[in-house]
């Protein structure tokens, strides 16, 4: 089964021969459960039963979201993809939209159920038995082989019973038909037990006797009796012992044994027009009347389509909304695919126009404009004539006149089914002669440019053409290149990312693989891949193969002629830019233009699809199409434009960096290099939420031109624009490009002798490495941080590198060393004057003093920071100072005091605009609060909250927190089960991250949750290693679970 889902064995889905990537099991576990109830609503509750054996769980439902998430993704990309979505949320569960005989085992029910709605007469047995093989070839082995649980176990059982049942129906039909071969071939042989039913005896003995094998189906029957009497104390029933007497005295004929068919109580199909089915009608015959005759006697319909293009591949979903489209001819006469040069347009066009050729049986048209051939555009007279020879005129009858001759055009095709393709077309004027007047035609139209002007009703229906989606692009790959590519998946990956997955580069790359493939003993793929990596020259590896004028840089080059000045000075630019996408505001900054004048410009460069809106007031184009820009740019402008260029872009982004971050939550210290003046006017957010909406958008390219800056000599400006957006990305764990723009600012300083930044960076690094959980990391490069920054008299970053040392210290246990260097932090604080470093040091202060055991000095210097804090204004510091007093009253026992210190510090967080990754800690350290009031469910709910912004990779710190929490309220609610999932999970978060407290925690959970259920050697095993932990880290005091 084909272009379908399989259960009947191991999970499957297929697209054609093409089977689709479903994985991990988990997931193939999602689609089982929405297959078993297909094309109905299957609602969350019963799907995460299913799944997790768990209704009501806040991690199975996120799980089930995801793995929805991903297979909507590989669902939506192949042709099962409809518009809507094939996968959809309704009211409260989730739909598969399959029709349900796609799905092998709704198959297979319907065909048992029509075999046995046959009636029950000699002739028709054939057909019943011919069905039944067609069901039970389905079966590919153990259903939902390789998935497990409650759910999994129950299918499984009923399933296999209705397979034996229909096998049963199917093995007396054949019977009866006087073949027993195939029943003994099917019954007769190892892993069958003959003895598992009665039934199943009698039909293998029946078989046995009909080929003369009476001592088998004798020895069938004793070892059938055998297990009756000794599990059931009963003999076998009257019917087999009356099969057994005639067949032991010789007696048996085939034909005294009929068998009536009857349903199996289990075997429940689909019935048509019931839920779930469908019903196909035949579309009537069409009979030609006398408006269909072409003109001139005895000609056949113009059929003029090129040959299919070779391996063409993907483009479902542009492919069944033109389907839709032509389904209705009286409404839809126009189809426009556009799309930048090389993208397919005339590939897809071809294929779609050979797969609708029957609904056009009055003929196909077929033209190549040549819109954007600089020498050779077709003349739109000569291609009239053309087709009016094609539709039956000699020369004599064609006018002279090109508005004669397409008036004469329209008046041909008027009233018949006629498909006209006009490839790559210019613009609307070159369209125009072409367009019929009649809404039983349908003209598909190819152009780069967009043609706004194209405004005719709802008859004009735009297909817009977008690269190759990296699973086809791959394909098409492996299609042309044959046997080189399958064997290495991974260069054709690197060729596909390096041909920008642009179908006209990939089909360039599969020649040059073939001619590379006589010259060299190595992989020719492997080969091509690696000429290609280098950008400046990858254009002209693309055009050394074939037809030049079908060089990627001669169709871009076509498309650039018809550019004015100002329009063409933009593309250049986008080709410099180096993030992969560029607002108006910083275009404007590189090209010296007004916002108004780069605006317009990236517009017109968006209508002829050399560039592609990514989001509102964004603009990209594909690489290629880039590294062709950028050549342009080094043709065409000097050195000293593209480096005042790209210093325009450089001191545009800084500019707006810095005023956008001062709305941010945490606190920001001005840059210590002044942001400089621009003539572009700066974004003003109203708010921390527009200013972090702003920095999202603009992130990657900020990271990129950090990067580049780093790279191309630019270091103030790496250096100052990475430690601008640093807080930005720590705080919303953008870790990834945290990473990259703090190792390009610590170049950036090391080249340029700035000391200063360099420790910044290396502070930078570390808080990347910290977040990951990489904790000895971090503090080694926290510690090389504060050897530069020494060499010089910066006491600010001396300070503040400092107390980051410290909480990284005591995080691995190191409280003595923390205490040092974090009141060395707010020595150099208090010489300066810093108020909000002040109460951020008393704060840490606290906190290592409460974590050694000193109580009374911890809520002294407390005290002392909320108050500091409170002069000086900044919410953040006032919210740190509340939550570490809220741990001094847990280790009082003052647990509603306590409480009521997490509550102000969250509401301070939430005030200044904190993300819930923010909150999170407060909220773990609420949850510990809470839980040990006994107050479970507000516990459970305060560690869920904090849980939903950890992903197991960014903030795992204190997800090992949230985890011991959620286990230890499991433990006292007495879901063991539960208990020992969290403790265990936490405990090998917390010996990754090597958090020596946590893992404390975690041995002391799993004790007591061995201990409760009566398992004392595993218990005392966790807590002896609890035992050897504490030892290794200098605390009075053993952690506790939610701190």
């Amino acid at each position: 089964m084909r272009s379908g889902f399989l259960v009947l064995g191991d999970v499957q889905a297929w697209d054609g021969d093409v089977r689709l990537r479903i994985e991990p099991r988990q997931r193939q576990l999602v689609l089982a459960a929405l297959l078993w109830d297909v094309e109905r609503v299957v609602p969350i509750r019963v799907l995460t039963q299913r799944i997790w054996g768990h209704p009501d769980s806040d991690i199975a439902h996120t799980s089930l979201r995801a793995h929805i998430s991903r297979l909507r993704t590989v669902l939506d990309q192949s042709s099962w993809g409809v518009p809507g979505g094939v996968l959809v949320h309704d009211t409260d569960g989730y739909r598969l939209l399959v029709p349900s005989g796609r799905v092998d085992l709704h198959r297979f029910r319907q065909l048992t159920g029509q075999a046995l709605d046959l009636p029950q007469e000699p002739a028709v047995e054939r057909e019943r038995a011919r069905i039944l093989t067609t069901a039970l070839r389905l079966w590919r082995g153990e259903m939902l082989a390789g998935l497990g649980g409650t759910w999994v176990e129950t299918v499984r059982t009923r399933m296999r019973c209705e397979f034996e049942e229909a096998r049963l129906v199917w093995a007396w039909s054949m019977l009866r038909l006087g073949d027993p071969d195939p029943v003994l071939a099917a019954l007769d042989r190892p892993g069958i037990d003959c003895t598992a039913t009665e039934s199943l005896a009698r039909a293998l003995m029946t078989a046995l006797a009909m080929t003369g094998r009476t001592e088998d189906a004798l020895d069938c029957y004793h070892r059938l009796r055998y297990r009756v009497l000794s599990e059931l104390g009963t003999e076998p029933g009257p019917e087999l012992a009356d099969l057994y007497t005639e067949i032991r005295a010789g007696r048996f004929t085939a034909d005294r044994h009929p068998v009536p068919v009857t349903r199996p109580a289990s075997v429940t199909p689909r019935r048509a027009g019931g839920p779930g089915s469908v019903t196909v009608a035949c579309p009537a015959g069409r009979t030609p009347g006398p408006d269909r005759a072409l003109p001139g006697p005895g000609l056949p319909p113009p059929a003029q389509l090129p040959n299919p293009v070779t391996a063409f591949t993907g483009r479902r979903d542009e492919l069944a909304g033109m389907d839709t489209l032509s389904t209705e001819p009286d409404e839809t006469s126009i189809i426009l695919i556009t799309g930048t040069a090389g993208v397919g347009k005339t590939a897809l066009a071809v294929h779609w126009a050979h797969r609708m050729r029957e609904r056009f049986p009055d003929g196909q048209l077929f033209t190549d404009l040549r819109g954007y051939d600089p020498e050779h555009p077709a003349d739109p007279r000569s291609v009239l004539s053309g087709f009016l020879r094609a539709l039956g005129l000699d020369g004599a009858e064609i006018p002279s006149e090109p508005e004669e001759r397409a008036a004469r055009y329209r008046s041909l095709i008027r009233g018949r089914r006629f498909l006209v393709v006009i490839d790559n077309a210019r613009d609307v004027e070159q369209v125009r002669p072409f367009l019929p007047d009649s809404p039983t035609c349908t003209v598909l139209v190819t152009s780069r440019d967009t043609m706004p002007d194209l405004l005719t009703g709802d008859s004009v229906r735009r297909v817009p053409l977008g690269l190759l989606p990296a699973d086809d692009a791959e394909r098409l790959v492996t299609d042309l290149i044959g046997q080189d590519a399958a064997s290495d998946p991974r260069a054709v990956q690197v060729v596909v990312q390096r041909c920008a997955r642009l179908p006209l580069a990939l089909r360039i790359a599969a020649e040059r693989v073939a001619e590379l493939a006589g010259s060299r003993m190595e992989s020719s793929l492997a080969a091509l891949a690696e000429e290609l990596a280098d950008e400046e020259s990858r254009l002209d590896v693309l055009g050394v193969t074939g037809d030049p004028r079908s060089a990627p840089t001669a169709v871009f080059s076509w498309s650039c002629r018809h550019l004015d000045d100002e329009t063409a000075l933009v593309f250049r630019m986008l080709g410099l830019h180096p993030g992969p996408d560029v607002s108006s505001h910083a275009m404007a900054a590189m090209t010296g233009r007004s916002v108004e004048a780069a605006r317009a410009s990236l517009d017109r460069l968006t209508r002829v699809t050399l560039a592609e809106p990514t989001a509102p007031d964004r603009y990209g184009m594909h690489d290629l199409l880039r590294d062709y820009a950028r050549g342009l740019a080094a043709t065409n402008d000097t050195p000293d434009r593209r480096s005042q260029a790209l210093t325009r872009l450089l001191d545009y982004q800084f500019a707006a960096c810095a005023v956008v971050t001062t709305l941010l939550p945490a606190k920001t210290t001005p840059p210590r290099v002044p942001a400089p003046a621009v003539d572009v006017p700066l974004p003003a957010p109203g708010d921390a939420a527009a200013a972090r909406a702003w920095l999202d958008a603009e992130r990657p390219g900020l990271v990129r031109s950090i990067v580049h800056a780093a790279e191309h000599g630019f270091h103030q400006h790496a250096v100052a624009l990475a430690e601008t957006l640093w807080l930005y990305l720590n705080y919303g764990n953008h870790l990834d490009e945290g990473s990259a723009a703090s190792a390009s600012a610590l170049h950036a300083a090391r080249a340029g002798g700035d000391r200063t930044g360099e420790s910044i960076a290396l502070m930078n690094m570390a808080g990347v490495l910290f977040s990951r959980g990489r904790t000895a990391e971090s503090a080694d490069h926290m510690d090389r941080a504060l050897d530069a920054i020494r060499e010089g008299d910066d006491p600010e970053t001396e300070a503040l590198i400092l107390i980051n040392l410290g909480v990284v210290e005591r995080f691995l246990g190191k409280l003595s060393e923390a205490v040092t260097h974090t009141g060395e932090a707010l020595d150099l604080w208090r010489s300066t004057g810093n108020l909000v470093g002040q109460a951020h040091a008393l704060t840490q202060l606290g906190y290592l003093l409460l974590n050694s055991g000193d109580r009374p000095r911890a809520e002294e210097y407390l005290l002392s920071a909320l108050a500091v804090a409170t002069e000086s204004g900044d919410l953040r510091s006032i919210g740190d100072a509340h939550e570490v007093l809220g741990e001094v009253f847990v280790a009082a026992d003052r647990l509603e005091l306590a409480a009521e210190h997490c509550e102000r510090a969250l509401s301070c967080m939430e005030e200044s605009g904190s993300l819930l990754e923010q909150r999170s800690p407060t909220l773990v350290r609420l949850g510990g609060i809470r839980l040990r009031q006994g107050l479970h469910e507000q516990a459970q709910a305060h560690f869920d909250e904090a849980l939903a912004a950890f992903d197991g990779v960014t903030n795992r710190t204190y997800l090992v927190s949230a985890l011991n929490g959620l286990g230890e309220v499991y433990r006292v609610t007495g879901d063991h089960r539960q208990a020992l999932d969290h403790y265990v999970r936490a405990l090998v978060v917390a010996e990754e991250i090597e958090n020596v407290a946590e893992q404390i925690v975690a041995h002391q959970g799993l004790a007591a949750v061995y201990r409760d259920t009566g398992d004392s050697a595993s218990a005392d095993r966790h807590v002896a290693r609890a035992r050897e932990l504490g030892d290794s880290i200098a605390t009075a005091e053993t952690p506790r679970a939610g701190r």
